[in-house]
């Protein structure tokens, strides 16, 4: 590796998780559901819902961002939560719950108390407007680089 290529390679962080839970419990069901899915690859269903989770608590204890860009983050996390909760409506044909309050999207002030809009990130999880039998789906090929933006 050249030089300038060592001075541009990325460092990366180290994380596993092994779990094997009995066959049967939800935990079971729900992890070969995402291993088994043929929509959307299973890194990526497990990173929305991760992103969505828990992204605005990391970068606040990170100290990363600033407090503008944490209340963006928390905004596009409210947001990708509220969007996966009208999915599984749509999809079991659910009613919203009466506590839900369907008015418009949250917003945050920054420390110049202007309204700090919601922008298109990464952090939403898109929900299709019908759910595609996995049999109308066309084969392809899935590398699952192609799943995570680079951060160039």
């Amino acid at each position: 590796m050249t030089e300038s290529k060592k001075a541009s390679a990325k460092k990366q962080i180290e994380f596993a998780v092994r779990y094997q839970p009995e066959a049967g419990t939800p935990d079971a069901v729900l992890l070969e559901y995402i291993r088994d899915s043929r929509i959307i690859p299973s890194r990526e269903m497990v990173f929305q819902a991760l992103r969505a989770f828990w992204l605005p608590f990391a970068y606040r204890a990170s100290g990363e961002v600033s407090s503008e860009e944490e209340l963006q983050l928390a905004l596009e996390a409210v947001y990708a939560l509220d969007k996966h909760a009208d999915y599984i409506c749509a999809y079991f044909g659910l009613e919203r719950p009466g506590f839900v309050d369907k008015s418009p999207r949250p917003t945050a002030r920054g420390s110049n108390g202007k309204v700090i809009e919601r922008k298109n990130v990464a952090v939403s999880t898109p929900a299709p407007a019908t759910v595609p039998d996995v049999e109308e789906l066309e084969e392809e090929e899935y590398d699952p680089a192609d799943s995570f933006p680079d951060d160039d």
